[in-house]
């Protein structure tokens, strides 16, 4: 009699939520990252997929081989191991690597890019009007302050050292391609060769400081 009664309040439910089921909206479910090294150009010839950063591609037999690349997320590559030398920023597939030909030796990501990675999600409704299936709105692209001489103290969770010829840009990037970034800020070479990057999932309390260069998101 007991489970019955549990079934009968289980339609109950089913009833409830279908009666109210325009004010549903689904989430849309993040991608996860990857990065596919491909020998030939226009994604052609053997391929390496990774899915985390790797400071050594020979590690996975892929080093100096890339000539085409996919990609999910936002990815550091470079030229030489351990993610240094004529370092990049992609967020979008590269069908010929042109003058970075057979020359990347590392690669690491750096959050999701700025375009929805979910293109099979139910789109919010809009003014009232059924979400249309397959339909993506557009995400509004995050921008942060840059503010020199500033500090903010705190609320890390996430720090990567810089590589030879990354400069504040690299971190300011970092930040706007990750939801979760906040704020952040870069020390200045000293402590390590090149600086370091602080990505922040809550605002601190700026302070002064000559060390250092902040910035804020939406700021």
């Amino acid at each position: 009699m007991k489970l019955k009664q549990l079934l009968v309040a289980f339609c109950a439910g089913l009833g409830v939520a279908a009666a109210g089921g325009a004010a549903v909206l689904s989430q849309p479910v993040e991608t996860p990252p990857s990065l596919v090294i491909f020998e030939g150009e226009g994604f052609g010839g053997t391929s390496w997929t990774i899915t985390r950063d790797i400071a050594n591609l020979d590690s996975i037999g892929a080093n100096d081989s890339a000539r085409s690349i996919r990609v999910q997320g936002r990815w550091e590559i470079c030229m030489d191991a351990g993610y240094v030398t004529d370092c990049r920023i992609v967020d979008a597939d590269v069908t010929d690597l042109g003058e970075h030909n057979g020359s990347m030796s590392s690669a690491r990501y750096l959050g999701p890019d700025r375009r929805m990675t979910n293109r099979t999600s139910t789109a919010p409704a809009i003014a009232g009007r059924p979400a249309q299936p397959g339909q993506t709105p557009s995400l509004p692209v995050r921008r942060s302050s840059v503010l020199p001489n500033t500090d903010l103290p705190g609320n890390d969770y996430r720090s990567f050292d810089l590589a030879r010829g990354q400069t504040v840009a690299t971190c300011q990037a970092a930040c706007e391609g990750d939801n979760r970034c906040v704020a952040w800020t870069f020390v200045v070479p000293g402590s390590t060769d090149h600086g370091i990057c602080y990505l922040k999932d809550r605002v601190p309390e700026a302070g002064p400081g000559e060390c250092c260069t902040s910035g804020v998101i939406g700021a």
